[in-house]
């Protein structure tokens, strides 16, 4: 008897132990879940359209783009990305040639700026 109930606990501490460490590896990977962080990129890698996509995992929800070349800035816009969701970005009316360098940074801290430069 007394070997069935070292079993039997046995059996269960392990089912809980396997559940709570099921679920704190679960919530550790969730991109929001007390991250602060966006990613950018070019939507093509060929051609010399500065088209960009954002994905934001950050609190902050107001970003601002620039798009440079040779040291002249060619575009400065604001725009608006829910936390969790990602946004592809058109920018218009530009007549960029290569290299140009794209910056994307939050509206307040333009310190946590991400750049990539098309050659």
């Amino acid at each position: 008897m007394k070997s069935s109930t070292l079993i039997l606990t046995t059996v269960l501490l392990f089912i809980i132990c396997t559940s709570v460490l099921s679920f704190i590896v679960k919530r550790d990977l969730d991109p929001n879940y007390r991250k602060d962080w966006f990613a950018v990129g070019f939507i093509t890698l060929e051609g010399d359209t500065p088209d960009f996509v954002i994905e934001n995992h950050s609190s902050e929800e107001l970003f601002r783009y620039t798009i440079q070349s040779g040291g002249k800035i060619f575009s400065d816009e604001a725009f608006t990305v829910q936390k969790g969701t990602s946004l592809d970005i058109h920018p218009e009316n530009i007549r960029l040639s290569s290299p140009y360098t794209l910056s994307v940074f939050p509206e307040i801290d333009p310190k946590k700026s991400e750049s990539l430069t098309r050659k």
